[in-house]
């Protein structure tokens, strides 16, 4: 990474593809755990794709300091989490998916009984397409660019 920003610096480099970096994933980091038995489509350490669930956009719903748990049967987690309750768009395949703040994918699985211990929490915030989450008076379309 130092060197190709080094090499656009100099003007040796231009901006394109290779500078966007939207390609990179994780799969492989510590920091993902992919638990489905079949995983299909996005899995963990890949960046999460845009798509809409129940009219929103879930890059405003992924927008902000939070980790956000979404899936059909997704729990809450507590209030350093948002939950977008519905089925993920057709990139994503099956199951529930942990977005990390960053926007890549920390965890997919089956089910919520395969969410790993320390990521359960006391509290209950859940965010829902059309409410406010109580860790965050804002709505989405107020934190909409």
């Amino acid at each position: 990474m130092l060197g190709l920003s080094t090499r656009v610096h100099r003007g040796q480099v231009r901006r394109g593809e290779a500078t966007v970096q939207l390609g990179l994933g994780y799969r492989d980091s510590s920091l993902t755990e992919e638990t489905r038995t079949d995983p299909a489509g996005v899995r963990a350490g890949d960046r999460t794709p845009d798509g809409r669930v129940d009219g929103v956009r879930l890059f405003d719903a992924f927008r902000g300091p939070h980790w956000t748990l979404l899936g059909p049967d997704a729990p809450e987690l507590g209030p350093w989490a948002r939950t977008v309750r519905g089925p993920a768009p057709e990139p994503y395949g099956p199951g529930l998916f942990l977005v990390r703040p960053e926007g890549y994918v920390g965890w997919a699985g089956d089910t919520a009984a395969g969410l790993p211990p320390y990521l359960t929490r006391l509290g209950r915030t859940a965010w829902t397409p059309g409410t406010r989450a109580r860790s965050s008076p804002a709505t989405v379309s107020q934190r909409s660019r």
